[in-house]
């Protein structure tokens, strides 16, 4: 076991070993994931807000006017720099996991009394009944003719009657005994798959079950499959490229890991960067769990796609087109989310050649989970779910090989009240299931591998999120009934309360900053680290040319830095380690250079909630940030590099300034 301890000092640091100690702060968690994508919306109103908000600040008098000291360098802008609050203005959505849920619930109650009611899912139920009840009757006298001999009287009936039963069900559905799928093999949803779902008639030529791939491929097979020349051509750009960047592990041979990938809306346009990388360091992802945009790269790679290829699906312009409003209360989600899945199901066809029905598991080339939760199950008891795990569903080969992936993506990805939720059907049984985010109860899906390969976990970090106080919450105990997915106001509201009830967030920080034996832990940052103004946001996405070019670049680099530490380790039994420094100095002080607004100044801080600057000719101006704030910063600046440029953003940010006055 290979773990290296954190060093008490101040000094930067590209990455560190976990500590087993646990986290000394106590302050409030900041809440980013899935409770940032569900309040991305209202982001955009808040904007109209920081326009007039920054009209208004045009208008101020002069600092001095009111007896307040101004921070030199402001120039025409005199409130610049002035940061009483630490808080940009925003709608504090942080503050709805403080809410009240049971005054919250009641509240919902009187005014919009939940109900469940899938008609959509219903019908289809009902047209698959004639399906259901040939498979069954082909199942059952399968079973029958097993079990007489063949010298006994009533063999020859009961095999006529299979032959008869079974030619009915070749004849109107394409299947055999030996094909048709099993029970939980196959889902499918009237309204995304309603194209192949003629009349709710289920076809093996639009479905058809195959032999899945449940054991995870050498990862020179997955780059270079029965190639020769393509093999010896990767292997010696690998050593080169090893060799060049200072690699711990020499040589060409490819490493193949379990990857794990962190939800995070379209801040998951960072993985597309982070692939090519590893790829080029060889290190190559033969089996991978996704959890929301997770899921849409981890699928993607489950093709067998190039960088490249996923780098080109980043790209796609039709990505910054998902809104698909639908304005139907009853319906679950603001968005329809048809755009998306029609996208992931077209690029996967494209990626797989398969262009004549939907791909499946079974198509995939190397082992996926993608990770949902559970709002619904007819087959559960109402109050019958007893724990988060309970929730917790998983597509997979192993478990529903013969279900489009598309609609596995499309259901990891349902963030509640945002997205319509995906409401299956298995045609075998008639069970029916409503699935919203996996983020809800796990949005770092760490553990789902089955096999021994060292795990690598992907996270899409927001500025602040490396602070100790992200990962105090505690889980309790979950709403045990089925949830009302249909009403958008109620979707939302489960969601919060599945997030808030699991302290989904806080268990998801523990997974990056403590990791297990054998896991590694890659946080990447969504944010410029040389100009912190710009970055990925949740709901952004579209790639951005102006600024994703930027942080493919950083991400790379990040994903580098990691490697050149962990790479070695990953070969070592029960090793694990992280890129996220997590641990503040109990006597934290710094005296750091910092740029605002084209002048230096010296930024010193020695305890407390609040900064010094020191401009070159002496006069100091102190800026209260907050001791929790400070201390996020000086985390970030340990962990990827960038001390001074988010000191000096959040000293000269306009929108960083919040006087105590101010009605926001």
């Amino acid at each position: 076991m290979s773990i290296k301890s954190l060093p008490s000092s101040t000094s930067s640091a590209a990455a560190r070993r976990t500590s087993e100690s646990k986290p000394t702060q106590q302050a409030e968690a900041n809440k980013p994931g899935l409770l940032e994508r569900m309040g991305e919306g209202v982001r955009h109103v808040a904007s109209e807000a920081n326009r007039l908000v920054d009209r208004f600040e045009a208008k101020l008098p002069k600092l001095s006017q009111l007896g307040l000291p101004s921070l030199g360098g402001a120039k025409d802008k005199p409130w610049a720099g002035i940061t009483l609050t630490g808080k940009p203005l925003q709608i504090p959505l942080g503050k709805l996991l403080d809410v009240n849920l049971d005054d919250l619930r009641k509240v919902l109650e009187r005014v919009v009394p939940p109900k469940i009611d899938d008609k959509q899912g219903k019908q289809l139920a009902a047209q698959t009944q004639g399906f259901r009840d040939t498979l069954g009757q082909v199942r059952s006298l399968a079973a029958q003719l097993e079990m007489l001999p063949a010298s006994h009287p009533r063999h020859a009936q009961v095999k006529a009657a299979l032959e008869k039963a079974e030619g009915e069900l070749t004849r109107t559905t394409g299947y055999t005994r030996a094909t048709a799928p099993r029970p939980g093999s196959l889902w499918l949803d009237p309204q995304f798959l309603a194209k192949e779902l003629p009349n709710g008639q289920v076809h093996a030529s639009r479905f058809p079950t195959g032999t899945p791939v449940t054991k995870p491929p050498s990862a020179m097979s997955v780059v270079a499959g029965n190639d020769a020349a393509k093999a010896a051509e990767y292997t010696a750009s690998v050593a080169q490229n090893r060799a060049a960047a200072g690699m711990p592990v020499k040589g060409g041979e490819p490493m193949g890991v379990h990857l794990s990938l962190e939800g995070g809306g379209g801040k998951g346009k960072r993985y597309a960067a982070m692939f090519a990388e590893m790829r080029d360091l060889g290190v190559v992802p033969v089996s991978l769990t996704g959890t929301s945009a997770g899921s849409i790269a981890a699928a993607f790679a489950a093709t067998g796609a190039t960088p490249k290829q996923i780098e080109d699906v980043a790209k796609d312009p039709r990505l910054g087109k998902l809104y698909d409003f639908d304005l139907d209360m009853k319906d679950g989600g603001l968005l329809n989310g048809e755009a998306a899945y029609e996208l992931f199901d077209q690029k996967l066809r494209e990626l797989t050649g398969i262009t004549d029905r939907p791909v499946t598991f079974a198509d995939l080339k190397v082992p996926l989970q993608l990770v949902a939760a559970k709002a619904y199950d007819s087959a559960v008891p109402n109050g019958g779910f007893k724990s988060a795990q309970d929730r917790v569903f998983v597509f997979s080969q192993e478990t529903t090989p013969d279900t489009p992936v598309a609609l596995a993506m499309r259901a990891s990805m349902a963030i509640p009240g945002v997205f319509e939720p995906v409401q299956m059907v298995d045609p075998v049984t008639g069970r029916q299931m409503h699935l919203v985010d996996g983020g809800t109860l796990d949005n770092m899906p760490m553990g789902y591998n089955k096999n021994d390969l060292p795990q690598i976990g992907a996270s899409l970090q927001t500025r602040g999120g490396t602070h100790p106080s992200n990962g105090q919450a505690q889980p309790k105990p979950l709403p045990t009934g089925q949830l009302d997915t249909d009403d958008v106001l109620w979707n939302g509201f489960n969601g919060l309360s599945l997030l808030k009830q699991n302290a989904t967030e806080a268990q998801d920080w523990r997974d990056k900053a403590k990791p297990g034996a054998n896991q590694f832990m890659v946080s990447l940052p969504t944010w410029n680290l040389d100009n912190p103004k710009q970055g990925n946001s949740v709901l952004g996405f579209g790639y951005d040319a102006k600024v994703d070019p930027t942080l493919d670049k950083q991400t790379r680099q990040v994903t580098r830095d990691f490697l050149r530490e962990f790479m070695d380790d990953m070969k070592v039994p029960g090793s694990r380690g992280t890129n996220m420094v997590t641990q503040v100095p109990k006597d934290l002080r710094f005296n750091e250079t910092v740029d605002i607004r084209g002048e230096k100044f010296q930024v010193s801080y020695n305890g407390g909630d609040t900064v010094t600057a020191t401009a070159a000719n002496g006069r100091q101006t102190h800026v209260r940030l907050g001791q929790k704030q400070i201390e996020s910063i000086w985390l970030d600046g340990q962990t990827y590099h960038d001390f001074g440029s988010q000191l000096s953003h959040v000293l000269s940010d306009v929108r960083s300034v919040r006087p105590s006055w101010f009605p926001f």
